[in-house]
């Protein structure tokens, strides 16, 4: 496996030879390909919070993992929200586990060491994109369910990322 880049000056044509590319290789079966897309195609919404519409399809952590993995062979652009929710699910999930594991420990007399919970998904996730981009830290509101970015006592939305930070946020996320 590997890793090929790219790089040509505005419409150079990169675009319209990759796409040739995947429908060429797509058409031969077997291949997996990941997306990724210039990073002003890529929309990072700054709140998780489940509507009406995507409740149905989002509320529990298996339903969100299968939206997520339904959209593995569409654009990455396409499943920035997907990644992000199932990554939240999952540390909600982290989080149940952990409490009732502590109970039980309470419970059967605090033998051993208490139980130590993992590092959140989402926690790691900025931990990963804050190694990237030293000045940019972002925070996660888990009642609110916003993404908040901090970069140099300026606090804005990741909506408001660079085209290379919201590539960078999105692949890691993914």
């Amino acid at each position: 496996s590997g890793v090929n880049v790219l790089l040509g000056a505005n419409g150079a044509g990169k675009s319209t030879l990759l796409a040739e590319f995947r429908n060429h290789l797509q058409q031969k079966g077997g291949n997996t390909f990941v997306f990724v897309e210039g990073g002003r195609t890529i929309q990072i919404k700054d709140v998780l919070q489940l509507d009406r519409n995507t409740f149905q399809n989002y509320n529990r952590l298996d339903q969100a993992i299968t939206q997520h993995e339904n959209k593995r062979k569409t654009s990455l652009a396409n499943r920035v929200f997907d990644a992000l929710v199932v990554l939240d699910k999952k540390g909600q999930e982290q989080k149940t586990k952990h409490s009732d594991d502590v109970e039980l420990w309470m419970n059967s007399g605090k033998e051993g060491e208490c139980p130590a919970r993992e590092q959140p998904p989402l926690e790691l996730l900025f931990e990963m994109f804050n190694e990237i981009f030293p000045l940019i830290e972002i925070s996660f509101d888990s009642v609110a369910k916003r993404l908040k970015a901090k970069k140099i006592q300026a606090e804005y939305s990741p909506t408001q990322f660079s085209d290379g930070e919201k590539q960078v946020f999105s692949i890691l996320a993914d």
